[in-house]
This record gives structure tokens, C-alpha cells and sequence, in this order.
């Protein structure tokens, strides 16, 4: 006689809605393979408990306190150091919105009207790597590819040490720079 152990796939809800987000870990949390092991209301606190948390999947609003773009960027920071898969939640069929979210890395979204798929498209995405995800994937180098072609050489090899973690101090002495030249030479990453 074998013991079939559930797996617990860890969900991070991000949601600035509390009464949704609460909603939502209470709905998650009944589901007999899942747990919310945590939740934020902003950009911040997400990117903080993904560097604290061991998480599988995160749940992300993409408007995350009236700010449009604050999920996109969580995104973006969160998927430099975790291997969490992200789900984009949103109320608004944006399309360009949308679209930056797979850009920044998200695999997949999810419109709130909808949540009653949550649980079933976690446990697909935790248990596989989707063709979808690929495209993603192959999406977001191209788009990378497409920005960095615009950049000048010193604007590429700032544009890698800011993705790499370093600050703009740093940035500066490593290259000899002053900040003003730095700043300067910084576009929108």
C-alpha cells in the first residue's frame, strides 16, 4: 500500500485588491495541491518575498496600485534571480499591456472575471513547459535583441551591468564615469 503524497505547489498572490487578494489565497489554499505561502500589495513587497519565499507560481496584477506598469516591472526584477512561473491577473484586455507582460517573462494571464481557471492553469504550467512558454521565452530574447540594437556600445555595456545588479555608484567607478554621464547614458530598461 503506497502513500500518494500531494505536492503543495507554493503560490505567491500579488494583488492590491486585499479583499480580492484575500479571496483569492482562501481559494487557492482549498485546493488540495496548492498553498499560498504569501501575499503583496505592491511592486516592493513582491519582489521582496520572491528573495524570501520559495515559490513556484506568482499571481501577478498587472495594475497594482493604479500604476499600470508596476506588475510588468515586478516581473522583470523578480525573474532576475527566481525561476517562479508568472501568471499576469488582470480586469483590462490591453492588448499592448498584455503583451509587456509576456515581454517582461510572465507565461500566461488570466482576466479576474476568470479566476475560477487559476487553479487549473497552475497546475498545467507547474507541471510542464508549454509550448506557450517557449514561444515566450524566444518572444522576450527577440524583443531584447530588438532594443539593444538601438543602443550605443556604452549604452549596451550599461545596459548589462544594470542587469547584472549593479547601481549606478557602481556602474560609474567600474567604468570611470561620473554619475551625471551615467545618467545620461541610461535609457529606459
Amino acid at each position: 500500500r503506497g502513500v500518494k503524497i500531494m505536492v503543495n505547489i507554493r503560490v505567491v498572490i500579488v494583488e492590491d485588491d486585499l479583499i480580492f487578494q484575500k479571496a483569492l489565497a482562501s481559494f487557492i489554499n482549498k485546493q488540495p495541491d496548492m498553498v499560498a505561502v504569501g501575499a503583496a500589495s505592491n511592486k516592493d513587497d513582491a519582489v521582496n518575498l520572491a528573495k524570501t519565499l520559495k515559490i513556484d507560481l506568482i499571481l501577478m496584477d498587472i495594475n497594482l496600485s493604479g500604476h499600470e506598469s508596476d506588475g510588468v516591472i515586478a516581473v522583470m526584477e523578480i525573474l532576475k534571480f527566481s525561476e517562479a512561473k508568472i501568471i499576469m491577473l488582470t480586469s483590462i484586455q490591453d492588448a499592448s499591456i498584455i503583451m509587456d507582460s509576456f515581454t517582461a517573462g510572465a507565461v500566461h494571464y488570466i482576466l479576474k472575471e476568470n479566476y475560477i481557471e487559476i487553479p487549473n492553469t497552475i497546475r498545467l504550467l507547474h507541471k510542464n513547459e508549454t509550448p506557450f512558454r517557449l514561444l515566450i521565452k524566444e518572444f522576450s530574447r527577440l524583443k531584447k535583441e530588438e532594443q539593444l540594437r538601438e543602443l550605443s556600445s556604452p549604452e549596451k555595456e550599461i545596459y548589462h551591468l544594470i542587469e547584472q545588479g549593479y547601481t549606478q555608484v557602481e556602474i560609474g567607478q567600474m567604468l570611470y564615469k561620473t554619475q551625471n554621464t551615467i545618467k545620461t547614458q541610461i535609457r529606459v530598461y
